[in-house]
Formats: C-alpha cells, structure tokens, sequence
C-alpha cells in the first residue's frame, strides 16, 4: 500500500527521514479497505526544512483522504492509549490547532492540524495515486519531530479465486509497475527512507502494519509475523467483537538493513480472506433449489399417478359400458 514518500525537488537538499511507521488496514465482505497512517518525519541538525511529502499510492483511486492528527491530542482515541500508541500530550493549543506530544519515547513532537496548518490533497498518476501532505508554515526545522496521522479509503482491492475465497496482496517499496510515475515525480534521491527501527533494544520506532479482518471475514495463510485478535475500530473506538488481526513488523521481515527503501526491500503483505456467510448462502440457495426441486418431483409423480387411475378409470367405464351393451 505504499510505493515510496519522496520530499520536493525544491527540499532535495532536506535530510529527512521517517523514524516511525505505522499503517492499520480494515478490510470489510466487499473488498474495501480503510487505512489510518500515522508516521513521525525527522529533520537532523545541520539539514534544510521539510515543508512537503509525498507519498505514491500503488492503487489509482485514494477516496475520502482526512486529516487526524488532531485525534493525537485526544485522550481518549483508542490508538493513543499505551498499547496501542503510547502517546502523552505536553501542549494543546485549540485556537491555534497545533500541539506537542512524547510519543513512543520521542520527545517533543510536533502536531499540526486543520486546514489552518495542513493541506491533503490527492490526484491520480496513471496507474497509482499521490497523496501530498503540506505544512502552511515554514516547515519542519533541523532537530524538530513532526507527527501525522490521516486516513483514507481504497475499493476492491482483492482477487476472486472462488465463489467465498480473495487473494489479497498488499505491496510496499516495490516500483515495478509505476516507472512512469516516479520519473514525472523526480529521481530517487528525493526518497523520504523508512527506518526499520530507531532503537532495536527499546523497541522504540519501527514500521508496522496491522490489519483487521471484519466480520464474518476469516484469514488463512497469511505471511504475517503474528496472528491475533482486537476489538479496535477504524472511528478510533473499541467495538463489542474481536476482529482477526495480522502483524507485519519491518524489523523481522528485513533484520540486516537500516532503512526500507524503494526496490530495496520490496515488502509483499499476502493472504487468502474466506467468506463463510457467501458459503453459508450458496448451501441455502441449494437446499431452496433442492426442496423445490423434490417438491416439483412430487407434483410430477401425482400428476402421473392421477392420469394413471384417470385413465383405468375411463377404461374400467368404458369396460362396463360395452358389457353393458344387448
């Protein structure tokens, strides 16, 4: 679900990096997928300001693009809580729509929010989709953390092998089909890399991907890392039902690279998801088919029957008739 984020020709020159990565996907009976991302960028001293991203979407619709980062500074927003986000807010200011967040033990990160701070925009190149994400201000300083958090909505995203069967595959870092466009949007060198994990010991950092299974959706056979069950919602809220839950975590699918960059580390997310109510429709529909069948049987073999004796009947009258007869 993502091909690569790349900075402006303008910033090449911008040493940014993302140091934290964290893509949660819903996937629902009719193929569609909801997706909350949420990354931390960093801009190293001594570097130039970072006042764009762009990231390359390998799908070419993107709908419903919104801006979350505001739901950081919410208390009580599920993916903020300590299992899920571990996330404490230093400074709100409403009016402004900024603040200022330890999140994951990096210290004093930036939140911007509202159209006030922030244009989302998308557009569709060819084959793929460009999300742009813009800072009003006058960027992201050398030392400075900035964390966003937006979602957004794909359709059909899954193959029909049968009748209650999908492949499902989710790519990322992976340019073989958008060739055309990444060359429109500038060389590689304008690459915003991922990297694997800030602090292997902490655990602190890292690129990971959750996806959830909606119901009665079932997984089987994915190439996850881990395999588990959670009640949380794409609304940021817990719900009644556990939901199956896949992990994929960069630092165990690529243990000896730093970053996870374009083509380099080429990262397939794959599975089947089966549909057992389509199964449980197709045994109804055959069982109606069946009973109605037996039931026109039925209705064939007392028609025969009641022409049969119709027929011994008019013979049996016709008999009596003739020997009735002088």
């Amino acid at each position: 679900m993502l091909v690569c984020v790349l900075k402006e020709e303008s910033e090449k020159e911008c040493d940014a990096e993302i140091v934290k990565y964290v893509d949660r996907i819903w996937l629902d009976t009719k193929g569609t997928i909801s997706c909350i991302r949420q990354f931390i960028v960093s801009v190293p001293n001594g570097s130039k300001p970072l006042t764009r991203i762009r990231m390359l979407i390998p799908f070419k619709r993107v709908l419903e693009l919104k801006d979350l980062s505001g739901t950081l500074l919410d208390k009580n927003y599920v993916f903020n809580s300590l299992n899920t986000g571990n996330n404490e807010v230093n400074r709100h200011d409403p009016i402004k729509k900024i603040g200022n967040i330890k999140y994951d033990d990096f210290q004093n990160v930036e939140v911007l929010y509202d159209v006030e701070n922030l244009l989302l925009s998308t557009s569709v190149m060819n084959q793929a989709s460009l999300i742009e994400i813009q800072r009003k201000d006058n960027g992201l300083q050398p030392g400075n953390l900035w964390v966003i958090r937006l979602s957004f909505v794909i359709t059909l995203v899954w193959d029909l092998l049968f009748e209650d069967n999908y492949l499902l595959e989710f790519e990322y870092f992976n340019s073989f089909k958008y060739k055309d466009e990444l060359s429109k949007l500038g060389n590689r060198k304008l690459e915003i890399p991922l990297r694997k994990i800030f602090n292997s010991e902490t655990k602190q950092g890292g690129a990971d991907i959750f996806l959830y299974l909606l119901h009665p959706l079932q997984g089987r056979d994915f190439n996850s890392h881990k395999e588990t069950v959670a009640k949380h919602m794409f609304e940021g809220k817990e719900g009644e039902q556990n939901y199956q839950k896949f992990v994929w975590r960069g630092r165990i699918a690529f243990p000896d690279d730093e970053f996870l960059k374009l083509d380099k580390t080429s990262w397939q997310l794959k599975g089947y998801a089966v549909n057992p109510s389509k199964r449980q429709e197709a045994f109804e529909k055959i069982n109606k088919t069946w009973k109605e069948t037996l039931k026109n049987k039925r209705w064939v073999f007392w028609s025969f029957m009641i022409a049969i004796i119709s027929a011994l009947l008019a013979l049996a009258s016709m008999c009596i008739s003739f020997s009735l007869k002088p």
